[in-house]
This record gives structure tokens, C-alpha cells and sequence, in this order.
């Protein structure tokens, strides 16, 4: 639980310019099947309230993924909290608040390519001899990295945070 609580403190994340406040972390106990192919990370992933249940009881699967990215057409993730936010899409009120809900993966990343490096201009299919993309961005003023993996075997949720504003 520290752990997180530190990558949430170490970001104090904002929303609309409004400071998040993390009300609870929830651990998952996941059968998933995970594959650990070296270079793992802990990453927020930003997805409808409504996904959140299924992603933890079935995985990430591609049938139900609604967007493609810029550097892939797979699966997102983020080191911060604010740009994955950004992709949750809904709001749960709660009175005058705004509810918030990331999951927080286990990510494999393996051999992982920085496009920056390459163009700005992206292939959206995984480059060969490569297990992950990667580019960096910036969100509400703080510089982060976006990662898109191609093997949802690579993935193990491992706690939802809970933030309100």
C-alpha cells in the first residue's frame, strides 16, 4: 500500500486544475494468468467506471477497446495519475464531488522501444523484436511516459485507487 500511496503523493494530481484527493486503495487478488518477461512496472490505466470490474475478472481484452492510440493499437497505460485520468471518460458523483476510479496494473514491458526516438509519426502496429512502445508527454504541467503493450498476458491488475476532488 505504500508503494502506491508514494506514486500518488510523489504526482499530488490535479484534475481541471482542481487537486485530487485519494480516498482508498483497493488490492485485487487476480487469477489472471501474468506473464513477467522482465522490465515491470506499477502504471494507471484510465477506462470507464463501467470496465473497471470486467478488466479485473476477465483481463484486457481487445474486443471491448473503444480507442487507438498514436503509438499503438493496443493497450494504455501511464506513469501518471493525471493523464490516465484523462481517459476515464465518465464521472460518479458523490453530492458536489467528482469520483474517480484508476486501476493501478502490474505491467511486463520487456523490451521497450522510446518512439521519440524514432519520428512523430507512428506505425500503429507493434515494431518487431519489441514487447512494448513507449513516448513521453506532458499533462497539466508534469512530464510522464505513455506505454502501449500488445500482450494482455503482460498485464495483472493489482489495485483500483479511489480519488475525489
Amino acid at each position: 500500500m505504500e508503494e502506491i500511496k508514494e506514486l500518488f503523493y510523489n504526482e499530488l494530481p490535479k484534475f481541471d486544475g482542481k487537486r485530487l484527493f485519494l480516498q482508498s486503495i483497493e488490492f485485487v487478488d487476480s487469477t489472471l494468468p501474468y506473464n513477467n518477461i522482465g522490465n515491470e512496472k506499477l502504471l494507471f490505466h484510465g477506462t470507464p467506471l463501467n470496465c473497471i470490474n470486467s478488466i479485473i475478472e476477465n483481463g484486457f481484452n481487445l474486443d471491448n477497446k473503444s480507442m487507438s492510440g498514436r503509438i499503438g493499437n493496443e493497450f494504455y497505460f501511464s506513469d501518471l495519475i493525471c493523464q490516465s485520468i484523462y481517459y476515464q471518460l465518465k464521472y460518479e458523483y458523490t453530492g458536489d464531488e467528482k469520483f474517480f476510479r484508476l486501476l493501478v496494473c502490474k505491467v511486463s514491458l520487456g523490451n521497450c522501444i522510446n518512439l521519440d526516438r524514432l519520428s512523430k509519426t507512428y506505425d500503429i502496429n507493434k515494431i518487431s523484436g519489441y514487447d512494448s512502445h513507449m513516448t513521453d508527454y506532458e499533462q497539466d504541467g508534469k512530464e510522464g511516459y505513455e506505454y502501449c503493450l500488445f500482450d494482455s498476458n503482460q498485464i495483472l491488475p493489482y489495485c483500483i485507487i479511489n480519488m475525489t476532488i
